[in-house]
């Protein structure tokens, strides 16, 4: 078996691969890093290519003020017990109600309610603090049912307004669950 001796570059041999990388990274540097990075570009390339795009620092536009959070956390606790109630509530001809609970500030309220005959429905809310004063969350002119669930934003009643638009006497079926206190009559 024969071997063939390895051959060592000559000092002028490493000095000209040493050059050649010397070169090539200058050349990396101008070419590529310098527009990427720091927006200077000598040689015009990275204008060309896009690269000085990299380096600029893109402004974002001003956030808005921040929404209020009651509770950011996936578990709540609350000061009123759970419960369930089904309520019927009969509704006169061209007759009309409003059925309202009481909530404290981020109460969960999931509700369900049916009726034969199309009615206007206001559900809203009215803090403890200023009475007078109603926040609508959704209005419906002609709904035969609703389905949803609500986050107390505030201390207050919160319910539905119902209007029998028609001249037939006519049943709400009312499903909730949740952390609210019924409100007497």
């Amino acid at each position: 078996m024969s071997t063939t001796p390895v051959m060592l570059p000559s000092p002028s041999g490493l000095l000209a691969r040493l050059g050649g990388a010397l070169v090539v990274a200058v050349v990396i540097l101008l070419l590529f890093v310098m527009p990427a990075e720091y927006q200077i570009d000598p040689t015009g390339f990275g204008k060309l290519t896009g690269l000085t795009k990299m380096s600029q620092t893109v402004t974002a536009p001003p956030a808005a003020a921040p929404t209020p959070v009651m509770n950011t956390t996936a578990a709540h606790t609350y000061t009123v017990p759970f419960r369930t109630d089904e309520i019927a509530i009969p509704l006169g001809k061209d007759g009309e109600l409003e059925y309202k609970v009481h909530m404290q500030p981020g109460g969960t309220l999931i509700y369900s309610w049916k009726c034969a005959e199309p009615l206007y429905i206001d559900f809203h809310g009215e803090s403890d603090k200023d009475p007078g004063n109603a926040t609508s969350y959704t209005v419906t002119q002609e709904a035969k049912e609703g389905n949803g669930s609500l986050i107390a934003p505030f201390a207050g009643i919160h319910g539905w307004f119902f209007q029998n638009q028609t001249d037939h006497v006519t049943v709400i079926h009312l499903k909730m669950s949740g952390f609210y206190e019924l409100i007497p009559k």
